[in-house]
């Protein structure tokens, strides 16, 4: 019996990220078995994101940190001969502390993906980004795809593993370039920069551990939640107050009581995550609690005077003087949390 699946489309949305956030967004879309990790700077965040991302069930991914570097590409190696499909990212002397394993993994053919964020290998130790890491990795078998922005990250590695795992599986490829790796060098760079990522959460590959398809990079959403969708703005933040650069000081820094300043902006994903906790507590904590959104766009001031490099970012007055910070999407209970100490 013939059973039809439909399998809707995901719509792409333009947002702002970094290479290592769009590396762990390819990562959270391809879905991988298993991660073995261990963290340097500047590829660190790319395991921090993707621990966020899993304890939020967005990915099923396996992460196991290692004793080093060298333990985390055994860690994929052996991941990747029981069938599994594998990820890592490193940089600069963390590549070099597994750079004997690199010839053994491609010329065993298995395919693997590794993220790196490149930086210089120096001494004395130098952390600024150069590509002295990625010259030391170029005999050994692996194909290097260079990616030369955070859109790039995206792209590439969704496209290297397919061309890994095509030449795993074609003897043709496999005799021709005898090449098992894929290994994405990536701009790890903290300005975020403009990108196009599939809305929702996007699911690019197919197969678990031991059924092993190639991955298709077309955009198909898999049954998930579904990211808050950009009108929901105009929903969530009904009723609720808006200060601008004018005014803030009359209704923040004037006042007596706590205050929860809300800092976004309309092209802000995250921002549109929490936009709903932020208006729940408002009607929560109602009489006790004063909650107003500013956006930094129309109103850059006051990000600046208050030092707010990063969005979302919840600020918290007390009569009238700046007493905590939570940055980020975060879980709604810590921001209950916040408002609970500071009203004591």
């Amino acid at each position: 019996m013939a059973v039809a699946v439909k399998r809707s489309v995901a719509a792409q949305v333009q947002d702002f990220r970094s290479g290592n956030e769009m590396a762990a967004l390819s990562a959270q879309h391809i879905d991988f078995h298993v991660m073995g990790y261990y963290p340097i700077t500047p590829s660190t965040e790319i395991a921090e994101l993707l621990d966020e991302l899993k304890a939020a069930g967005a990915h099923r991914t396996v992460m196991i940190p290692a004793d080093g570097e060298h333990g985390a590409a055994g860690i994929c190696y052996g991941a990747a001969v029981g069938g599994g499909r594998v990820f890592n990212a490193t940089s600069s002397q963390g590549l070099l502390y597994s750079l004997e394993e690199l010839p053994v993994q491609s010329g065993t053919r298995f395919p693997m993906l590794l993220d790196l964020a490149t930086r210089s290998v120096s001494g004395p130790l130098d952390i600024r980004g150069d590509h002295s890491d990625v010259y030391y990795a170029l005999d050994t078998g692996w194909l290097v795809f260079m990616a030369r922005d955070p859109q790039a990250v995206y792209d590439l590695n969704i496209c290297a593993l397919r061309v890994a795992e095509r030449e795993r599986h074609d003897p043709r490829v496999v005799h021709d370039l005898r090449r098992g790796g894929c290994e994405v060098e990536h701009v790890a760079v903290e300005r975020q920069r403009l990108v196009e990522i599939l809305d929702g959460n996007a699911d690019v590959g197919d197969g678990r551990m031991g059924e092993r398809h190639d991955i298709s990079s077309g955009a198909s959403a898999s049954a998930g939640a579904p990211r808050a969708e950009h009108n929901a703005r105009e929903q969530t933040m009904a009723g609720m107050q808006h200060v601008t650069d004018a005014d803030v000081a009359t209704e923040i820094e004037k006042r007596r009581g706590l205050a929860m300043v809300d800092f976004w902006a309309t092209w802000c994903g995250p921002c549109q995550i929490i936009a709903p906790f932020v208006e729940q507590l408002a009607a929560e904590f109602a009489g006790r609690l004063k909650v107003v959104k500013l956006d930094v766009d129309a109103s850059p001031r006051t990000p600046a005077r208050f030092n707010v490099r990063s969005i979302p970012s919840v600020l918290f007055f007390k009569d009238g003087a700046l007493v905590d910070t939570v940055v980020g999407a975060v879980p709604k209970s810590q921001l209950t949390a916040k408002i609970e100490k500071h009203l004591g």
